[in-house]
């Protein structure tokens, strides 16, 4: 539904369904941003930005994490490598304002 979101918003959107298959899609593809949900199967988003960050082609990349989990975990999120930390439910406006910058 957010890929979905993000077309009618008029970006290119790839999705991937784990962090596995993320990995996978940024081999071939680099995106400007990359939203990442925490809470993924069998790989958190922490460790995917983790892992993300080491890819030098991606150096220039914004990682935006989206979280059920409050302001508290933002500091985690940005000794992660992410950019931005973004409380779910996540406002069209902070999407916009994200994709703007």
């Amino acid at each position: 539904m957010f890929g979905k979101l993000l077309s009618k918003l008029g970006q290119e959107v790839k999705v991937a369904y784990n962090g596995l298959s993320a990995i996978e899609i940024t081999r071939t593809y680099k995106p400007d941003v990359i939203f990442i949900d925490i809470a993924m199967p069998h790989m958190s988003g922490y460790e995917l930005a983790e892992v993300l960050r080491k890819d030098p082609d991606l150096e220039n990349t914004s990682l935006i994490a989206l979280s059920g989990f409050g302001n508290e975990y933002s500091e985690r999120s940005g000794k992660a490598g992410f950019n931005e930390h973004l409380i779910k439910p996540v406002s069209i406006s902070d999407i916009q304002k994200v994709l703007s910058e």
